[in-house]
């Protein structure tokens, strides 16, 4: 009887080690596995989510006539050509009859930056940012007179490319003739030296998710 007993006692004890020793660590490997399978799970839905957006939303760029295509890339093209940009701001001072001091294209404080869309809980876009954004400021110096800013100003909003102007500053010009002014008309108390930023804006493509 005592044997039995003691023997029990020993399978007990052989039992509870076994448990303690294999198989809750295996337990525990395999609720990791689980939570794993889970996340996993969980991204794939999303990335289907996301492509499946992404193919209502190309359903819809394909509905558009090419001529409005045309017009969209023109307006916000994926990728800004920087030196199309400066021809055409050349090209402004050009039909006015202004000669440029100079011009460049520079990133905003902080490098190139790019306007990102934000989603709600329900991972619809936010409308303020519903649409994602790339810029580059580009930094136009000239000399001319008040109405001559104003002409420029007007002719660069014509521009078929969406673009702002970030920053004007303006410094009054002592030393320059009428000549270099359209028409020769101002005075050279009347000249300015200008210095215009403006943004030119871009379209962000964002990558396709695999499933």
């Amino acid at each position: 009887m005592r044997y039995s007993l003691l023997t029990q006692i020993v399978l007990i004890v052989i039992s509870l080690v076994i448990i303690i020793t294999v198989a809750k660590p295996m337990l525990t490997d395999i609720k990791n596995v689980q939570d794993e399978i889970v996340v996993y799970t969980d991204a794939v839905d999303k990335a289907k989510q996301f492509n499946a957006r992404l193919q209502e939303l190309i359903a819809i760029r394909d509905s558009f006539s090419q001529e409005n295509m045309v017009r969209l890339e023109r307006l916000l093209p994926t990728e800004i050509d920087v030196p199309k940009i400066m021809r055409d701001f050349e090209s402004i001072f050009s039909q006015k009859q202004l000669s440029l001091s100079s011009i460049s294209a520079t990133d905003a404080a902080g490098g190139g930056s790019s306007v990102e869309p934000t989603y709600d809980e329900n991972g619809e876009l936010i409308a303020s940012n519903d649409v994602p954004l790339t810029y580059k400021n580009f930094k136009v110096a000239f000399t001319g007179s008040y109405k001559n800013l104003k002409d420029i100003l007007g002719a660069a909003e014509l521009n078929q490319a969406l673009l702002e102007v970030v920053s004007l500053k303006f410094t009054q010009n002592s030393n320059t003739t009428d000549a270099n002014v359209a028409g020769g008309t101002a005075k050279d108390s009347d000249l300015f030296d200008f210095e215009i930023v403006y943004r030119v804006y871009g379209l962000a493509v964002a990558p396709t998710l695999s499933e």
